[in-house]
């Protein structure tokens, strides 16, 4: 489950409160929303040379998801070949990252 902000006024959806929405400027006129895990890729990447926390998990995707909802997140597409526009879906949170699958 993804967790965001979703501003009462034009209904802008965020990762992280704020205390203006940028999208109208209105202030601290936000309601916690759950969000849907469904989205796009939007850019991504093969990790070959990956940091020691992660060195034996490597070759991994790292992705740029852009959310149903509007906001982007990074994740690590775990399920399916990446390509750009493709739909994806929350598989997973484990230790912070997210793991989407192709749908």
């Amino acid at each position: 489950m993804i967790l965001g902000y979703r501003c009462r006024q034009c209904d802008a959806v965020y990762l992280k409160k704020s205390l203006l929405c940028r999208r109208c400027s209105a202030r601290d006129n936000f309601e916690q929303a759950q969000l849907s895990g469904r989205g796009k890729i939007y850019s991504f990447s093969t990790v070959h040379a990956a940091p020691a926390r992660f060195e034996k998990e490597a070759p991994y995707v790292l992705a740029i998801i852009e959310l149903e909802e509007g906001p982007r997140l990074s994740g690590r597409l775990s399920q399916g070949e990446p390509a750009i526009e493709a739909e994806v879906e929350l598989q997973k949170i484990e230790n912070g990252i997210h793991f989407f699958k192709r749908v």
